[in-house]
């Protein structure tokens, strides 16, 4: 970690536009973990942003009220990578095959 990274993510979570007394903690909020968030698309409870930069500028707009320039975008992105690791390994279940036996939903969702 660069001390450019560094100070980037201080002036990120010491940010005076946040409101109340003007400083901001990430374990006042519980917020879904960041690191891999550049491998993790789409973003938003409805999966409907697959860019991280818009996804970043909308958070601005709803969170700060304020539109970020290009070059802060950039910046927060560059951040936001640079919390990108090995994803973990993930196994999938070997699910037994269907049968004649195999339960049945009792009635259709339409």
């Amino acid at each position: 970690m660069t001390p450019e990274k560094i100070g980037l993510g201080k002036a990120l979570f010491l940010d005076p536009r946040f409101p109340a007394s003007g400083m901001f903690s990430c374990a006042t909020y519980q917020n879904r973990a960041l690191r891999n968030i550049a491998l993790t698309a789409p973003y938003f409870h409805s999966g409907k942003v697959w860019d991280l930069s818009v996804a970043v500028e909308i958070m601005a707009e709803s969170q700060l009220g304020e539109t970020l320039k290009p070059e802060e975008t950039a910046q927060i992105v560059a951040f936001l990578e640079s919390l990108t690791g090995a994803l973990p390994p993930v196994t999938l279940p070997v699910l037994p095959p269907e049968t004649a036996a195999t339960p049945r939903p009792t009635s259709e969702i339409q």
